[in-house]
């Protein structure tokens, strides 16, 4: 088991790295499924097209996740490595605990914030006048996505770690992934819809009537996905690795 220490400075280094790799595709991820509601959807280039003049646009709105990452991914793999610790090698179960934990105290208001930045043009001086808890709107469904996605990413890199032992970290994490993404789009979509303030009833609506459309955004998801997973699992193993080889050889020196 990574020690809890290791494992937090990995967790933050993934995070961060993964975050400003893949961050423009957040930001055009969150814009199709927000316009899902709308009588013709944005398509990808729609979106895309406007922005390619100011490139520096695509990474609004990145400053509080980017520091959120910190928090992100040190509570995800610190929690299951405990888990791992304690109750014993459960991938996809520790994946659901850690990845529950990790959205009700901190994926959501960090979501809230970013999404309505990016939608709704918010800035950050605005949500001063909002209380915390009114951040947690769309909390249940940011907690099912991370549960079933998380779940998910632990079961699918253990299962390739398990079969395919020679493949590297990166293709590791780019299973994990798809496995994320599959599970986890449809609830992230509405969780995008509930947090940027779209009417029940049309949200309803797309359950009943369009529910295809919680999935248009599946391109940009699985781009987004694939490389940011695969740096998450790299970068996390790489630091962990040679923190704990620094400790070892600090330790012989002493």
């Amino acid at each position: 088991m990574v020690s809890f220490d290791i494992s937090i400075a990995a967790g933050s280094s993934a995070g961060f790295v993964s975050t400003l790799l893949v961050y423009p595709l957040d930001f055009v991820r969150t814009k199709i499924q927000a316009g899902a509601v709308a009588q013709k959807p944005p398509t990808t280039m729609e979106i895309v097209r406007p922005l390619l003049s100011r490139p520096h646009l695509f990474y609004t709105g990145l400053s509080i996740p980017l520091a959120a990452q910190v928090v992100y991914k040190s509570t995800i793999f610190t929690t299951v490595s405990l888990l791992q610790s304690h109750v014993g090698n459960h991938p996809f179960l520790n994946g659901c605990i850690a990845g529950g934990v990790n959205a009700l105290f901190f994926v959501t208001p960090t979501e809230y914030i970013r999404s309505n930045i990016i939608v709704h043009g918010s800035t950050l001086s605005s949500f001063r006048r909002i209380s915390v808890l009114a951040m947690y709107r769309g909390a249940y469904w940011s907690v099912l996505r991370d549960v079933f996605g998380c779940g998910g990413f632990f079961s699918a890199s253990s299962l390739i770690s398990e079969n395919f032992p020679s493949l590297p970290p990166s293709a590791r994490g780019a299973f994990a992934g798809v496995a994320f993404w599959t599970l986890a789009l449809p609830l992230d979509s509405v969780k995008t819809l509930v947090q940027t303030g779209k009417d029940r009833g049309a949200v309803y609506d797309i359950f009943r009537k369009n529910p295809g459309r919680l999935f248009n955004s599946w391109g940009v998801a699985y781009a987004r996905g694939i490389p940011g997973a695969a740096s998450t699992i790299a970068v996390y193993e790489y630091v962990s690795d040679w923190l704990e080889g620094e400790r070892r050889r600090s330790e012989r020196n002493s």
